[in-house]
């Protein structure tokens, strides 16, 4: 994500905070996300030098005049104003990854060697948020050519136990 995007995502994620609309915010992006998928055409006139920006705006306006929030229109105008319209996808990748982290919440993806067993994952899910301090939200993978052991990434954060990563860190030491 670019620097752009993340400061218009603080920007309307402290705002969303301050008048206690965040999960109201979220879920209006979250609408307006899927317009923007399934009519790309409308992202295109939003940010058209062609089209007057006062038109762009109306049409923006006329969107969502009906049980949007006022601060998320707002928001949404300015990204207009600003020829930021294309930034869109971004800043709500952004501003979902701090409500994520405003709720205490975290992803991770454990891969191993064979399937977990319902037993081993509720073990290892509560080391692994004792240890984040975050609750997570957890997607399995299972990859042979690991051999054996674990690779964990949570939220970006890896811990590789991997049996295949050893031996290759020994095979590198002997070839020292």
């Amino acid at each position: 994500m670019s620097d752009r995007s993340k400061a218009f995502a603080e920007s309307i994620f402290s705002l969303a905070v301050d008048s206690g609309s965040l999960k109201k915010t979220d879920r209006q992006f979250d609408i307006i996300a899927k317009l923007f998928s399934d009519n790309p055409e409308y992202c295109y006139l939003l940010q058209s030098p062609s089209i007057p920006k006062s038109e762009r705006l109306n049409a923006l306006d006329d969107l969502l005049k009906d049980g949007f929030d006022k601060n998320v229109v707002s928001f949404m105008c300015i990204l207009v104003e600003r020829n930021a319209i294309f930034d869109f996808g971004d800043i709500v990748a952004d501003f979902k990854a701090l409500y994520r982290e405003y709720l205490g919440l975290g992803s991770a993806v454990i891969t191993s060697a064979v399937e977990l067993t319902d037993d081993e994952k509720a073990r290892l899910i509560s080391k692994l948020e004792k240890k984040s301090g975050k609750k997570l939200e957890v997607k399995y993978v299972v990859d042979e050519t690991i051999i054996g052991g674990l690779v964990v990434d949570i939220d970006g954060k890896f811990i590789d136990a991997s049996v295949k990563t050893k031996l290759e860190d020994i095979t590198s030491q002997i070839k020292e």
